[in-house]
């Protein structure tokens, strides 16, 4: 995108025609022409959409290549909250400048990387590394798969349809809990690398529910305490807690345990628990998104880490790693690296059936899919979807990746691992011992 983008709206960029300015307006065209009011675009539907915003710059061709760029998951189909992410960056707000010269120019480079999820493309996952590679650059922080003000709405809202007011101490450190029990902590920002930085000088280190609970207690008391404050207050009170049993409930640390918590201070305790545990917000919000909605969503920081160190693969300039292919014998061949197949069943998936587990979960990746968006849809009822018609062949991407780690994990016998997240961890472990 331009550098101005911030400057100018974007009717500016692609033609006087173009009225939407806005991400409220796009998104309101968006729902219109969601003829199957599943919060899903076709490629039909999307070529719909520029033609209804009146950008006569915009070809058939164009528009083509922009739904490639802009179905980052390879579903298909692009979703509301996916599009504009790719448009106006998770910047709430924001006006988007997209010129369809440029746009195109950019899907175009996208198109010759992977004309469609299944092609082949040289590289049928036979494990061999491309022979072009690309150095390593120093990326900006990604954008968050789940912004602040989506995830509050996703966690204040009950199972039985109800939409809390505000946040309680109570079921946020339960959370919590449920994210450090499956996984999170200073492994996790020892493992992956995270978009944060110690300004203090801080190591990474485990942080409790319990101390978690604190800590948003302490920035209620003092909303406008520097981080330095904070972290001092911090470390002095959770000396007493280190070490013992995690208590069932935050009263017994002295704390209120209906204490509302507003989406500005949701906000600053997930930066501030950041700082304290060199966790970036990314990892953090992702970890809270599974612990209420059992969704695993790995970054593509996370996703990276597990094709070049899990599945050896490396990137170039065609092909950039989250579009490389897992097919059914590399996985088979990392779970035998990884010793997660044993045929007695007791401590792995036996060797039979890996292969019969990779298609199985390759079948079922359609519906995956849907689940995994009405999970994340705040229980709204939507209407009867198509159902999809696509097969898969291999897997591709982040978001598949995500979903087959999950699928993984709940294919394990019990106990092995305690989520998602800690299989993944583990397999980076097993990957790289001097890590």
């Amino acid at each position: 995108h331009p550098s101005d983008s911030a400057k100018r709206p974007w009717h500016e960029s692609i033609g006087p025609t173009m009225i939407a300015d806005s991400e409220e307006k796009v998104r309101d065209t968006f729902k219109k022409l969601d003829t199957s009011g599943d919060g899903t675009l076709t490629v039909q539907e999307f070529h719909g959409l520029f033609k209804a915003l009146g950008g006569a710059s915009w070809t058939d061709k164009k528009i083509t290549r922009l739904f490639k760029a802009a179905d980052v998951d390879r579903s298909g189909t692009v979703d509301v909250e996916e599009f504009l992410s790719w448009v106006f960056g998770k910047k709430l707000g924001r006006t988007a400048v997209l010129n369809p010269e440029h746009a195109a120019a950019e899907a175009d480079d996208d198109d010759d990387d992977d004309d469609d999820d299944d092609s082949d493309d040289g590289d049928d996952g036979d494990g061999e590394k491309p022979k072009e590679k690309v150095e390593k650059v120093k990326k900006p922080p990604e954008s968050l798969l789940v912004d602040e003000e989506k995830l509050y709405s996703i966690l204040v809202f009950t199972g039985d349809g109800r939409v809390q007011p505000r946040l309680v101490l109570q079921d946020l450190a339960e959370m919590f809990g449920k994210c450090v029990r499956g996984g999170l902590g200073a492994e996790l920002a020892r493992l992956v690398p995270q978009c944060v930085e110690s300004t203090t000088g801080r190591s990474p280190e485990d942080m409790s529910a319990v101390e978690m609970a604190f800590l948003a207690a302490l920035l209620k008391e003092k909303p406008n305490a520097t981080i330095e404050e904070v972290l001092a207050k911090f470390d002095e009170a959770c000396e007493r807690f280190r070490g013992e049993a995690e208590p069932a409930n935050v009263r017994e640390i002295g704390l209120d345990p209906e204490m509302a918590i507003g989406f500005g201070a949701f906000k600053r305790l997930l930066h501030v628990v950041s700082s304290v545990a060199l966790i970036d917000v990314n990892h953090l919000s992702v970890q809270l998104l599974w612990a209420k909605t059992d969704v695993f969503e790995m970054p593509e920081a996370m996703s990276c880490e597990i094709m070049t160190r899990v599945f050896l693969r490396t990137p170039t300039k065609k092909h950039p790693l989250m579009k490389q292919k897992i097919q059914s014998n590399d996985f088979m061949r990392m779970c035998h690296v990884q010793q997660l197949s044993d045929n007695s069943g007791k401590k792995g998936i036996p060797h039979a059936k890996l292969s019969l587990f990779f298609a199985d979960v390759l079948k079922r990746l359609p519906n995956l899919l849907e689940v995994r968006k009405a999970r994340k849809s705040l229980g709204r009822k939507k209407k009867n979807a198509k159902q999809s018609t696509k097969t898969y062949s291999r897997i591709s991407g982040r978001m598949q990746l995500s979903i087959l780690m999950e699928e993984l994990f709940k294919a394990m016998p019990v106990g092995c691992y305690r989520g998602p997240l800690d299989l993944v961890l583990q397999l980076l472990e097993n990957a790289d011992p001097a890590a």
